[in-house]
C-alpha cells in the first residue's frame, strides 16, 4: 500500500515537472527569451518537438550521443541518414565559405554523414544544437531558414575524468554566453562587447548561437583541465567550477585586466 502510494506521488510530480517544462518552453519561445535545453528537457523535447518551433538561434539544445539519437528519431525519418558515430574531422566547406568567419581555435564544419544529420535535427527542430561528445559539434539555426554554419571544436582535451555534473555546467555557461550574445548583438563599436572579444574578431562575426556555444565548450573544457591538473582522479564538477571564472577572464579579458 505504501509503495503504491509513493508511487502514485512519484507520477504526480513527474506530470507536474512535465507540465512546467512544457509552460517554460512555450513562454521562453514565445517571448524570444534565450533558452538551453538539457538532460530531461531533451526528453521532452523528443516526445514534443513543436515545443522549440520557432526558437531559432535563441533555443540551444545541449545532447550528448545517446540524447541526440533520441531526437533524431523523434524528428527524421528512418531512412533519412545513417546512424550516428563519434564526431569526426575531415575535409569540409569553412563556415567562411558558408557566409560566416571562422573561429579561432576551431576546425570549421566536418565531414561526411554526421555534419548532414547534424544540420538536418537543427532543420527540423528550428533551433540551434550542440552535440557534445570527444569533439563538440555546434550547428546553429534560424527559424523557417533551416539549419545553417557548423562547427567542430578541437584541440582543447579537456579532462580525461569525466565527473558527474559536467552537463550541468556547460548548460549554465552555456546559457551565459547565449544571453550575452544575443544582447550584445550585433557588435557595437567600442562597446562591452568590442573589449570582450578583443583577440577574437572572427567571434564578433559569428551567428550569436554560434559563439555563445563555441564559448561554452572552450570555457568547460579549459576548466576541466585545470581542475584536473590539481586534483588528478579526485577531480569532481564542483573543482571545474572553481575554475570557470579564471578561464572566462583568460578568453574574454577585461580592459583592466590587460
Amino acid at each position: 500500500m505504501v509503495t503504491s502510494q509513493y508511487g502514485f506521488v512519484l507520477m504526480s510530480l513527474l506530470v507536474i515537472f512535465k507540465l512546467y517544462l512544457t509552460s517554460m518552453n512555450l513562454r521562453c519561445v514565445a517571448a524570444g527569451i534565450p533558452l538551453v535545453i538539457d538532460a530531461d528537457g531533451l526528453y521532452l523535447i523528443s516526445q514534443q518537438p513543436s515545443l522549440v518551433a520557432g526558437g531559432g538561434n535563441k533555443v540551444l539544445l545541449t545532447p550528448n550521443p545517446v540524447e541526440f539519437k533520441r531526437l533524431r528519431d523523434a524528428v527524421l525519418p528512418p531512412e533519412a541518414t545513417p546512424a550516428p558515430g563519434d564526431c569526426t574531422r575531415g575535409e569540409a566547406s569553412t563556415s567562411a565559405e558558408q557566409g560566416n568567419a571562422p573561429l579561432p581555435g576551431v576546425k570549421p564544419g566536418f565531414s561526411g554523414d554526421e555534419a548532414a544529420e547534424l544540420r538536418a535535427v537543427s532543420a527540423a527542430l528550428g533551433a540551434a544544437v550542440l552535440r557534445k561528445g570527444k569533439y563538440d559539434a555546434i550547428v546553429e539555426s534560424e527559424a523557417g531558414d533551416g539549419a545553417k554554419a557548423l562547427l567542430v571544436v578541437e584541440g582543447e582535451p579537456g579532462s580525461p575524468r569525466r565527473s558527474g555534473g559536467m552537463g550541468d555546467l556547460l548548460a549554465g555557461t552555456a546559457i551565459v554566453f547565449l544571453t550575452w550574445a544575443h544582447r550584445m548583438s550585433p557588435p557595437v563599436e567600442g562597446g562591452d562587447n568590442a573589449k570582450a572579444s578583443a583577440g577574437h574578431d572572427a567571434l564578433a562575426e559569428a551567428p550569436p548561437a554560434l559563439w555563445a556555444a563555441w564559448a561554452a565548450c572552450v570555457v568547460v573544457k579549459r576548466s576541466a583541465a585545470a581542475a584536473f591538473a590539481k586534483h588528478g582522479r579526485s577531480t569532481t564538477a564542483p573543482d571545474v567550477l572553481a575554475e570557470v571564472g579564471p578561464e572566462v577572464g583568460e578568453l574574454f579579458p577585461l580592459e583592466s585586466n590587460k
